[in-house]
């Protein structure tokens, strides 16, 4: 039985929900013959997101080797923000921002990913983890394009020189009884 094709071009424009005004959301999408593309464009009080996507849409479904592509971008994600319209409470703050590109053949895609922090704050009562200071970081993962292994780095800005270990916290110090520092 052959698929029907579809086009859609939705807008959200100055919607609301859960006591947030100003929500914007623009979709433009096609499913033609097997394949879905189009771009999605959301605004929000507490961040933007762009997209793009070419996915073969059975081609993803049974591990064919279809080219497809996606690509996400997050712009200015205001945490305690996103914790409020979540429903949770706002134990953290600052800003992120990202993107995620998946391409290549549908059974064998590469991912790129990045995810920035910028005054990345965290607070729970005691005997919670908290940070004491504002932190800024970079998480960047992307598969290996020779051996398709996923490759991550985490870049961490703002830490002392004290850090905490969790196996240091559950055995009272490392091995040899001495305190862990970050070197």
């Amino acid at each position: 039985m052959a698929r029907p094709d579809a086009e859609t071009d939705l807008r959200l424009e100055d919607g609301s929900a859960r006591g947030y005004e100003g929500l914007q959301a623009k979709l433009k999408a096609r499913y033609v013959k097997d394949r879905a593309t189009g771009t999605l464009a959301a605004s929000l009080p507490v961040a933007r997101l762009a997209a793009e996507f070419d996915v073969p849409v059975q081609g993803v479904l049974k591990r064919r080797r279809d080219a497809m592509s996606v690509r996400l971008n997050l712009e200015d994600l205001d945490i305690a923000g996103a914790m409020k319209l979540a429903g949770q409470p706002e134990s953290a703050s600052g800003r992120l921002a990202g993107t995620l590109t998946v391409e290549g053949p549908a059974r064998e895609p590469l991912l790129d990913f990045t995810l920035r922090g910028q005054d990345v704050r965290y607070q729970t009562p005691p005997p919670g983890f908290s940070l004491p200071v504002p932190l800024a970081f970079q998480l960047r993962a992307a598969s290996d394009r020779e051996d398709q292994t996923l490759d991550a780095r985490l870049d961490v800005e703002g830490v002392g020189s004290q850090m905490y270990r969790p196996a240091d916290a559950l055995h009272g110090g490392r091995a040899d009884g001495e305190a862990a520092h970050a070197r």
